[in-house]
């Protein structure tokens, strides 16, 4: 009974290893097919676009707590 407890154990311990095995080398061959298309993408945008893109989303924040403050200091005039 032990015996064949063992060789059930050392069975799904293969079966892990082989798909674990399996899913490192999927995640590496993805790796590489995705690094291509990252490369490109890189180079097709511009610094500019990136730091307009962050610009705005600092300017977007700034309003925000610019309202906010404009809300506080309404309802503490009421």
């Amino acid at each position: 009974m032990i015996v064949e407890g063992l060789g059930l154990m050392f069975a799904g311990m293969g079966v892990v290893f082989a798909f674990l095995t399996l899913l490192v080398g999927a995640m590496k061959v993805s790796a590489k097919v995705l690094k291509r298309f990252a490369d490109a993408e890189t180079t097709r945008g511009s610094l500019e676009t990136t730091k307009t893109a962050v610009l705005h989303q600092v300017g977007d924040e700034l309003t925000e707590i610019a309202v906010a403050i404009a809300a506080v200091k309404a309802c503490a005039r009421s």
